[in-house]
């Protein structure tokens, strides 16, 4: 199994909603001007492949884990193990978009311990198996190279 690790100057996902002095500041992420969420998402970016729980990132944070759960709620809008299912997610699709990987290395790459969590999980998020939207992006891709090729 090939080993993939996360590019550590690659953006997290920014949600949606954003917090406190955020909503004044769109090109501002509560990531960027809070110095303890930054802190934990930058251990995310290296570790993104590895089981990562609300307690090592309340500890990253230098939180206990019960506050840090309201602290990142309130911070980012999301709950911490969405929002980590939502950064695997997004990753993964990247991961299937770029290389020729099996679903089973890209859910390992992204920090699921088990392809049916992953699976369940991907396509709750995005509506599509992740052997569908494999398939989707690879049939896109023929389309276009088959486009480019034809004279006319």
């Amino acid at each position: 199994m090939p080993s993939i690790k996360a590019i550590p100057d690659q953006p997290l996902i920014e949600p949606t909603r954003r917090a406190g002095p955020d909503r004044r500041r769109p090109d501002r992420s509560p990531f960027r001007y809070y110095e303890r969420l930054d802190r934990v998402a930058g251990y995310i970016r290296v570790n993104l492949s590895h089981p990562i729980s609300l307690t090592e990132a309340a500890r990253v944070a230098s939180l206990e884990p019960k506050y840090f759960s309201v602290y990142f709620k309130r911070r980012v809008g999301l709950c911490f193990r969405d929002w980590l299912f939502t950064l695997r997610i997004e990753q993964a699709k990247k991961l299937i978009a770029s290389r020729d990987l099996s679903i089973t290395d890209v859910a390992s790459a992204v920090g699921f311990g088990s392809l049916r969590s992953f699976e369940r999980n991907f396509k709750k998020q995005v509506g599509v198996a992740p052997a569908e939207h494999q398939k989707a992006i690879q049939t896109r891709l023929l389309t276009t190279i088959a486009r480019n090729e034809s004279p006319g």
